[in-house]
């Protein structure tokens, strides 16, 4: 639902595509600080989580917490 926006969170959407077609430079100045970000460890990977294939709907009703829920859901075969 709408929970998150009563916290004053925000969502934007970049397309990428078009910020490497129109401005190059400032991608890679973008992409740069990111990858500088990981190696350093100031910023630090999404966490994952894990599922098995036949725990999926757990893996729904996790991804279905909302804020809650950050990182990525895997489920593994």
């Amino acid at each position: 639902g709408l929970f998150p926006f009563h916290q004053s969170l925000s969502y934007t959407a970049i397309d990428l595509g078009q910020v490497i077609l129109a401005q190059p430079a400032r991608f890679h100045r973008m992409f740069r600080a990111v990858v500088d970000g990981l190696a350093d460890g100031s910023l630090p990977p999404l966490p994952v989580t894990t599922f098995p294939i036949t725990d999926a709907p757990a893996a729904f009703q996790h991804m279905a917490q909302g804020s809650k829920h950050i990182g990525k859901v895997v489920l593994t075969i």
